[in-house]
């Protein structure tokens, strides 16, 4: 008598664990029973769909391998060790055993979304569109759960993304939103109008991912964003306020909101807003920064005393005091008279950087609150030195007579340095072709010179750029030269030559009102005189010049108008005078 290849009563166990859910009892009990009844396809069946319910994949593979072996046609054999495919990330097995499937059932649509699934993963978005609209054309949807269907519409809408079918993944959206919010298709969508520049439908998007998921921290941020842009700081307001009193917020989130709705409440003047959220940041994250700019508020509430112990806690945390807050508190002295504290903290300042304006004119102001002038005109000079044009404006306006003095006095003291090299400046056979002659910007020739840094600015900046430009004027003589860039005070010097080759001369320049010596480069190229100033370790791009005779009045105004009662070296007044006297 031959064995029989069933037992329906251990079968009917095994029916009775699958409706149970219990999954693990149904796993070992198949394993016990496959190994008695081996050509039993039922077996084989439960033992995978066990194995699939604990996610235990290697397992569900061995069993429906098996049970492929007894009936390799059977549909839920294929589904199923297609789908492992997926979960293991073998994509050639998932997508072998989903076309099996859809040659003995070609209107199979979990197959068409499987094949879809095989190529969204491995990156083939064209076929997964091509599969997962198949799938939908066959009316998939019908046999869905919401989540399955939100997340094959999301899948394939992702996939129009990742190939670049802008136009054609919005239709596909149009087409099956449908009055159901699906977060990640609507994410996709605001995508989509994200790339083609149309801000209020990204808006729209973002409105509606907060409507639907109004906890969301990321979706309140990112429409106070959009709001912030249109001027709509009342709704930003309400929006950060809704964000704050979020229960589950991160202190990271809520710093950074907390920062926004401060500089937010400043900009609208709504100081004592302002301190209340700065108060918060503080208590949070007692950050240098954070007392800096509440010691601002204070400022603009009238509050200086706390204004005055916010800058020294934001000193006290700084890892080295920063030129800003230093400056800052020293400007609250000032304000408060405190003159001499005033003049220390802007004494820290030209330690901190030597070569920054700011720290000269600020002693300046302080000494001459102290009416110590003398020391005050010092400053005025440093500050012009390293290229204040206020200080410049205030000499001429206040020592104007002091500076003339002392010009004439340094170019005294600079005269026997450079009287000796008059004679050798004379003979270069460059600067030969310069002298004698006045010099203003070749345009043209200029804006093809620097063709390639201008396209990185805008439109009204070149413009700004070139139309100071065009002021540029260059005079030379054996003993100096005066060059005006723009509109700015001219560089009166005094020069030796350095090196002079058949195509260009580099120079010395020593200014006449003193400071630092710097290079300059003069050369002709296709007639134009080529002046690049100062040399540095980064080139600096020439301008290109060209020699007039008939300058225009403004030129000539400022040729002759002098900054100061002093005059300029006597060979370049000599010549200003013969060109236009």
């Amino acid at each position: 008598m031959s064995k029989p290849v069933s037992d329906p009563a251990k079968l009917a166990e095994l029916q009775k664990y699958w409706e149970e859910g219990r999954f693990k009892e149904l796993q070992e009990a198949a394993e016990d029973y496959t190994l008695e009844y081996r050509k039993d396809l039922q077996g084989f069946l439960y033992g995978g769909k066990a194995s699939l319910a604990l996610k235990d994949f290697d397992e569900a593979n061995y069993y429906f391998r098996l049970a492929s072996g007894i009936d390799e046609s059977n549909e839920e054999i294929l589904l199923a060790l297609a789908k492992i495919g997926l979960e293991r990330k073998s994509m050639s097995v998932a997508r072998a055993n989903f076309r099996k499937l859809l040659e003995i059932n070609p209107s199979n649509s979990a197959a068409l979304v499987g094949l879809g699934d095989a190529a969204y993963f491995d990156n083939n978005q064209s076929l997964a569109i091509e599969s997962y609209n198949k799938a939908l054309e066959a009316g998939v949807l019908s046999s869905l759960e919401d989540s399955e269907k939100n997340t094959l519409l999301f899948k394939t809408a992702d996939a129009y993304k990742k190939v670049g079918l802008i136009e054609e993944g919005l239709e596909f959206i149009k087409k099956y939103k449908g009055d159901t919010f699906n977060e990640a298709l609507a994410l996709v969508e605001r995508d989509f109008y994200r790339k083609i520049g149309k801000e209020s439908e990204v808006l729209s998007c973002t409105e509606l991912l907060h409507k639907n998921v109004p906890t969301n921290a990321k979706y309140i941020l990112e429409l106070a964003e959009l709001l912030k842009a249109k001027g709509e700081d009342n709704q930003v307001a309400e929006l950060y306020t809704t964000l704050l009193n979020l229960g589950n917020l991160e202190d990271r989130t809520r710093v950074e909101v907390l920062y926004a709705r401060a500089n937010m409440f400043v900009s609208s003047e709504k100081y004592a807003e302002a301190l209340q959220d700065f108060n918060q940041l503080i208590e949070i994250d007692p950050k240098w920064y954070y007392y800096q700019e509440r010691a601002e508020v204070w400022i603009k509430h009238k509050k200086g005393k706390e204004a005055l112990a916010d800058y020294n806690k934001a000193i006290e945390l700084q890892d080295s005091p920063l030129y800003g807050t230093i400056k800052s508190r020293g400007d609250l002295y000032f304000k408060a008279k405190a003159y001499d504290k005033a003049i220390a903290d802007y004494t820290r300042l030209v330690e901190l950087d030597a070569s920054n304006p700011d720290g000269y004119l600020a002693l300046a102001a302080g000494f001459r609150a102290k009416k110590d002038i003398k020391k005050a005109f010092k400053m005025y000079l440093e500050a012009e030195l390293h290229g204040s044009l206020e200080a410049s404006a205030l000499l001429k306006k206040h020592f104007a007579k002091q500076v003339a003095q002392m010009r004439e006095k340094s170019v005294a003291g600079l005269l026997p340095k450079y009287e000796k090299h008059f004679a050798s400046n004379a003979t270069s056979p460059i600067l030969q072709q310069v002298f004698g002659k006045l010099w203003i910007p070749d345009m043209n020739k200029l804006i093809l010179a620097m063709e390639n840094e201008l396209v990185r600015f805008s439109e009204s900046l070149v413009k700004k750029l070139l139309d100071k430009m065009a002021q540029d004027m260059f005079l030379m003589t054996k003993e100096g030269f005066l060059f005006f860039e723009g509109t700015d005070a001219p560089l009166e010097a005094l020069y030796k030559v350095d090196v002079e080759s058949q195509h260009a001369v580099l120079i010395e320049a020593q200014p006449t009102k003193g400071g630092e010596l710097s290079s300059m480069r003069l050369g002709f190229h296709d007639g134009s005189l080529m002046i690049t100033y100062p040399v540095q370790d980064i080139e600096v791009t020439a301008k290109y010049f060209k020699a007039v005779t008939n300058p225009t009045e403004d030129r000539k105004k400022r040729l002759t108008a002098k900054q100061y009662s002093n005059t300029y070296l006597q060979s370049i007044e000599e010549l200003i005078s013969t060109l236009f006297g």
